[in-house]
């Protein structure tokens, strides 16, 4: 019977500490600040690494620019609308319909 109450008190004082500690993690207002901080650190971790594959990108771009000519003639047509003379440009406008 003795062993009983022992079990009984420490299921207690289990219960009481872990509610006394769950209100001071909601209640603790640097706890709040530390979650918000680890998720802001996500973020920013995700804008780095979107920030690196967008630099290796332009860095590839710049060498194609300087080196291949093909390449450069490639982005004037494209980026500017040039034509070379004599050649003729043809659109397709398509149908408000879908036809």
């Amino acid at each position: 019977m003795k062993f009983k109450k022992s079990d009984e008190r420490f299921s207690f004082w289990f219960k009481v500490v872990l509610i006394a500690g769950g209100l001071l993690l909601i209640v603790n207002r640097g706890f709040w600040n530390y979650i918000t901080l680890e998720i802001d650190e996500r973020k920013l971790n995700q804008q780095i690494i979107q920030t690196r594959n967008d630099s290796a990108k332009l860095k590839q771009d710049i060498e194609l620019l300087k080196n291949n000519t093909c390449y450069i003639e490639y982005r004037i047509r494209r980026d500017l609308k040039y034509i070379k003379p004599g050649e003729y440009e043809y659109r397709f406008v398509k149908d408000k319909k879908g036809d």
